[in-house]
């Protein structure tokens, strides 16, 4: 295994736990870390080796918390557009969104620190939008979890229920990427090392992480999700 591999595994065993407590995480950690000493393309598809598996360890984890119907549709709403994205990736200039992204964050903390609203309960028409426009950002970008958690949060989901919604919606997008991602050829006998080597942290982080979960308060748990959001639209801003 290379040292930029290595490094990048490592990166992504703190994004990994820190994913596990609060639902995601690793993206913006490995895609803004990794990209220092891996070419962004590369990082973007490793980075879905280790989003896959930590979605289905944590969907299966978390099963008894999770709302399977509301997983089910975004599921099946986001793959297309997933697909869709990582296919244009070599192709779009994504700064733009970022930043763009980076400014519903910021509104949405803001929103919630200025003024305490009532959850609502998700609708389908918005389930729809939501979820394609997840998996659109997934697949073009890297990663779409930070419109699932703002839409989630909003929603009221809370600890258990909330990690385990944001990793089952995953499952289908994140196989959708690997597929578009092989086919373009970003996977060759180099990556297969460090792939063990990411399968091997996604189980013991969450493992690791389903302990932590258990001991933190619900208010915690809101004010840590609150904290990575802040800290994932900065990055937005300056990478």
């Amino acid at each position: 295994m290379s040292e930029a591999h290595l490094l990048f595994v490592l990166l992504a065993a703190a994004g990994s736990l820190i994913s596990a407590v609060f639902g995601f995480g690793t993206a913006i950690i490995l895609l803004a870390g990794g990209a220092l000493f891996l070419p962004i393309q590369e990082c973007i598809a490793l980075s879905t080796i280790i989003f896959a598996a930590n979605t289905l360890n944590k969907s299966w984890i978390h099963r008894r918390h999770i709302d399977w119907r509301l997983t089910i549709q975004m599921s099946l709403v986001s793959l297309p557009f997933a697909w869709l994205g990582a296919e244009l990736m070599v192709q779009v200039p994504v700064d733009w969104l970022r930043r763009g992204l980076a400014a519903i964050v910021i509104l949405h903390i803001l929103l919630q620190f200025l003024k305490s609203r009532p959850s609502f309960t998700p609708k389908l028409p918005a389930v729809i939008g939501i979820s394609g426009l997840y998996g659109f950002l997934s697949g073009l970008i890297g990663t779409g979890n930070i419109i699932k958690a703002l839409f989630l949060d909003r929603a009221g989901f809370e600890r258990q229920s909330f990690v385990g919604v944001m990793a089952a919606t995953s499952v289908l997008a994140n196989a959708g990427k690997l597929y578009s991602y092989s086919l373009s050829g970003l996977f060759g006998p180099q990556h297969l090392l460090p792939a063990f080597a990411l399968l091997a942290v996604s189980v013991v982080t969450t493992l690791a992480g389903r302990h932590l979960l258990t001991r933190i308060s619900g208010q915690q748990f809101k004010i840590g999700l609150r904290l990575i959001l802040l800290v994932v639209a900065v990055s937005l801003l300056v990478t």
